[in-house]
């Protein structure tokens, strides 16, 4: 049975904004439910010592407490890059480990203070772009979340976007290194009524699959 960690609302890495525990355990639901043993964890490199065929981030940016495990939490990152472990960042990851610049070059992009933002939460149309095989003929869909913009992206594929103010903002894109190493960085999942849209849960599980490399029935 393939296994999946998913690292969620660790200290000092969760804030008010975002029910972490909530979405971990529906992400865990969903893993668990396409044949894989789910493992819920706050300390990173446990997760990664865990050599699991998925590693799930799901934890917010840096609050104002230092992070009293910075040494493990960098050894951890590192590790990601050595051992080359399948990395799928959700949501608020983007804005994790700030003080951390190998985490920027896992998932190929993040959230810039300062520049990114989001709209109103609510129900809006998310497009879907083809140019990878995690999205081939993937439609579109709708999907009530928080929809980040004006991220980042510096290296990858974008998965899909959405349009605020006539303006494109990606918010999901894949990446894989030179050396085989595979990331997602999906920025839906604010909270559980993301994985309510039949389409999101689709490019979940499409994301799942191809960075675990396992087929995954729908």
């Amino acid at each position: 049975m393939p296994s999946a960690m998913i690292l969620t609302g660790m200290e000092p890495y969760r804030d008010l904004w975002h029910g972490l525990g909530a979405t971990s355990e529906r992400v865990s639901e969903l893993l668990r439910g396409w044949g894989f043993d789910t493992e819920l964890t706050d300390d990173l490199l446990a997760g990664v010592d865990a050599a699991p065929d998925l590693l799930v981030v799901n934890i917010a940016g840096r609050g104002s407490h230092p992070d009293p495990r910075e040494a493990r939490t960098a050894r951890g990152l590192n590790r990601i890059l050595d051992e080359r472990v399948p990395v799928l960042a959700l949501h608020s990851a983007a804005i994790a480990f700030a003080d951390q610049p190998v985490w920027r070059q896992i998932i190929g992009g993040r959230w810039e203070p300062g520049i990114s933002g989001h709209p109103q939460i609510g129900t809006s149309a998310i497009h879907v772009l083809r140019g990878h095989e995690i999205t081939h003929e993937l439609d579109p869909f709708a999907v009530y979340d928080e929809r980040y913009s004006r991220l980042t992206r510096d290296s990858g594929v974008a998965l899909a976007e959405h349009v605020e103010d006539g303006v494109r903002h990606e918010l999901a894109w894949a990446l894989e290194a030179d050396d085989g190493r595979r990331a997602v960085y999906d920025g839906l999942g604010h909270a559980v009524e993301s994985y309510d849209s039949p389409g999101r849960v689709e490019l979940f599980r499409r994301e799942v699959a191809w960075l675990s490399r396992i087929r995954i029935r729908s």
